[in-house]
């Protein structure tokens, strides 16, 4: 029984331990250009809206102010809080929080199914090696290989506070799902309160009601039969209801946010004109969507995830097998969940104008979709062959290197803006600066704000705070 333990935290030989540092020190210097591109982000977008109200009427005040056209207090709480440190924070620190828990859960997403589904305790050298190395392979995921619209995208994620919403829906909604499929101890003592409560927050997340919800209320249904289904793996039954009550607690939050004093207003403040050709319109962003869904550097992502579980798989006491079961079913539950996405934010061009920001949620889901099928084929790659631990090194160092041009694109775009933003508007393709928000400038630059706000226009900000 001790040799069985000592057997268990088995760390592993110096040749690997010097190869997971060899990886991870590549992920470090594919990475570091978006690293060091921190001190170079400025205020972009409605977050000019966010630094002004919390500058002149403070968080709190502005959460309350909002609550009439945004209707989750959450994500409300989560803006204007950055909103204040925009105002408190020397320029090269203001984006260091939001850019930590982008890159941050970009990171964890990819660590932890690899530590679940591996099954042991890692040395730290691993657990870092293979944190760092989803940094350079996230880049990949949201930034392709090249051009001006992708790199955009990659850095509104980590430069743009006010759009995030998407993004952190799709990883609030990734972590559920794992606890409730792998069955974390919590939800044995409370196995059907805790997943209502979980599916409340989940849709609080949502800046506002969005057709997304749906997608995931339905992904959550499809989970609870799919396990309901494998009663080999999963005969109790406990992860089937664990699901049937996350979906009724999403229920739950999308009614509440529906009825919000943030969805009357947003309702009574837009009035977008419905297009001409509802069926053209909704077809041409299916093809948007699914081009969206369709990054060609998410094969090298591919390949990179499956040289990582290939390295992971050779640890001691390695478990992949006992969990592919569980493995299958979020493989299947996410691509379920991406082709929902597809068809449900497609719809949101019949209710406002088919803004580029409406797709950064189903990238994300794909993103994580391509880490779960990745650690699926390296898990049966290691099944059926040896493959020798220097050659999955090697072919994970490469794709993590590719990274690197994402990464200098998006370090020259922003430092290149920064240079600009003191002297005059420095707008990014589709991202509107300082022009569209004269007022916020104005409170900003001026410390032209007021602590008793006139009449809250929503459409026209900051002309409130004006005296």
């Amino acid at each position: 029984m001790k040799t069985r333990e000592t057997d268990r935290h088995k760390t592993p030989g110096s040749r690997q331990a010097v190869r997971f540092l060899i990886l991870g020190a590549v992920s470090l210097v594919s990475f570091s250009p978006i690293v060091i591109a921190v001190a170079n982000m400025r205020l972009l977008g409605d977050d000019y809206i966010l630094a002004a109200y919390a500058s002149a009427i403070g968080p709190v005040s502005s959460v309350v102010t909002w609550s009439t056209f945004y209707a989750s207090p959450l994500f409300s709480t989560y803006m204007f809080m950055h909103g204040w440190w925009f105002t408190v924070a020397p320029e090269w620190l203001q984006y260091a929080p939001s850019f930590l828990i982008t890159a941050g859960l970009a990171a964890l997403s990819g660590w932890t199914v690899m530590r679940v589904v591996s099954g042991v305790r890692w040395p730290w050298f691993v657990s870092i090696a293979v944190a760092v190395s989803f940094l350079p392979m996230w880049v990949l995921a949201m930034g392709n290989l090249g051009g001006e619209y992708d790199a955009v995208t990659l850095l509104a994620q980590i430069n743009w506070v006010s759009s995030t919403y998407r993004g952190l829906l799709a990883y609030t909604y990734f972590f559920i799902v794992l606890a409730l499929v792998f069955r974390l101890r919590i939800l044995r003592r409370f196995n059907r309160s805790l997943p209502i409560l979980l599916g409340v927050v989940f849709s609080f997340v949502a800046l506002n009601p969005l057709p997304d919800l749906l997608a995931y209320g339905t992904t959550s249904l499809a989970l609870a039969t799919l396990l309901a289904l494998d009663r080999s793996h999963f005969a109790d039954g406990t992860s089937t209801r664990a699901f049937i009550y996350l979906a009724i607690g999403q229920a739950i939050g999308i009614v509440l946010l529906f009825l919000s004093p943030g969805s009357r207003g947003r309702r009574q403040w837009l009035d977008f004109p419905p297009p001409g050709d509802p069926v053209g319109a909704y077809v041409q962003q299916l093809m948007v969507f699914m081009r969206e869904a369709a990054n060609p550097s998410l094969a090298v992502v591919l390949i990179g995830v499956a040289s990582l579980t290939l390295i992971v798989s050779g640890l001691p006491n390695n478990q992949m097998d006992q969990y592919r079961p569980q493995l299958r079913v979020l493989v299947l539950g996410f691509a379920l969940l991406a082709v929902l996405l597809v068809l449900t934010g497609s719809t949101n061009v019949l209710l406002a104008p088919g803004a580029v920001w409406h797709r950064w949620g189903l990238q994300v889901v794909v993103y994580l979709l391509v880490v779960l099928c990745g650690v699926w084929i390296g898990s049966e790659i290691h099944r059926r062959a040896r493959v020798p631990s220097v050659v999955a090194v090697s072919i994970a160092s490469v794709t993590v290197l590719i990274g690197l041009l994402p990464s200098l694109t998006v370090n020259s775009l922003l430092s290149d803006r920064a240079t600009n933003w003191n002297e005059r508007s420095s707008a990014l393709l589709y991202i509107w600066d300082r022009e569209m928000f004269p007022d916020c400038w104005a409170v900003l630059s001026q410390s032209g704000g007021t602590t008793q706000p006139k009449e809250f226009v929503p459409v026209n900000p900051c002309r409130n705070l004006i005296p």
